[in-house]
């Protein structure tokens, strides 16, 4: 009678053993299976915020500042075309240096790099605002939760443009959330070096009442191509870096004498 007790008693044991070796492995299965479900959801909300980075954020950053970079060449470090301004063969030249009276010297109007920068700041939150677009994000399976407020900074440096756009962006599944910062975009655009060249033949034609493109040439050691055109009695130029040909500005030098040509009355 004792030893069918003591069969019973370790029967009851070893199924309590079985029952508990089968709960941990269930057990521990669930937990293997939630964590790695929330391992890939954060792999998967954060490859989604670096899409929005690259297709969203960037883009929009590069796009703005290079359509006002195109302005601000074609109209002579002005973001809007300029009234005071002379019209060649169909095009608008903005006059950076004023014409005077009995001399070739001229009154310039010099490029300072601060103003120009703070009034690209202007425009780019402007552009920002408009093309932040995030249609392709929008998606039942997370929350996208976008800032109230963005901050965005331009700052011309000697050959490219910095632009800082802080934009604290989420994305949020359950109880996961991947978040950005914002982005920093380095564009290879040589503007500030542009304004130095064009500033230099401002100052020359401003004091000496002319401007000698070969000796600037072998001063500057061939760097800038500056092409210019004498429709009389003004002076159109085109500067340009020589290893970088992409980017060029256009203005004008008001000469005496001048009449309208023809053109500039249509």
């Amino acid at each position: 009678m004792q030893k069918r007790g003591q069969v019973a008693l370790f029967v009851i044991v070893g199924i309590l053993i079985i029952i508990a070796i089968a709960l941990l492995f269930f057990f521990r299965g669930k937990i293997v299976d939630t964590g790695k479900q929330q391992i890939d959801t954060n792999q998967f909300l954060s490859s989604t915020i670096k899409n929005i980075e690259r297709d969203v954020l960037s883009k929009c950053v590069t796009s703005s500042t290079e359509d006002i970079v195109k302005s601000i060449l074609v109209n002579g470090g002005s973001i809007k075309e300029n009234i005071n301004s002379l019209t060649y063969r169909g095009k608008k030249y903005r006059i950076l240096c004023q014409a005077m009276e009995n001399t070739n010297q001229c009154l310039s109007s010099p490029l300072i790099l601060s103003s120009i920068e703070q009034n690209m700041n202007e425009e780019l939150n402007k552009k920002i605002t408009n093309c932040l677009k995030f249609d392709q994000f929008e998606d039942n399976s997370y929350e996208l939760i976008k800032p109230k407020d963005f901050n965005v900074k331009l700052e011309m440096r000697k050959n490219s443009i910095v632009a800082d756009l802080e934009y604290n962006l989420k994305i949020k599944r359950g109880e996961n959330i991947v978040e950005t910062e914002g982005i920093r975009k380095n564009l290879e655009i040589p503007l500030s070096d542009l304004f130095n060249a064009a500033n230099d033949v401002l100052n020359r034609r401003s004091l000496f009442g002319n401007f000698d493109q070969v000796s600037y040439g072998v001063n500057s050691g061939n760097k800038y191509s500056i092409i210019i055109e004498r429709p009389y009695p003004d002076e159109i130029y085109d500067v340009s870096l020589v290893n970088n040909p992409e980017y060029h500005l256009l203005f004008s030098i008001e000469g005496n004498g001048r009449f309208d040509r023809f053109e500039t009355q249509r």
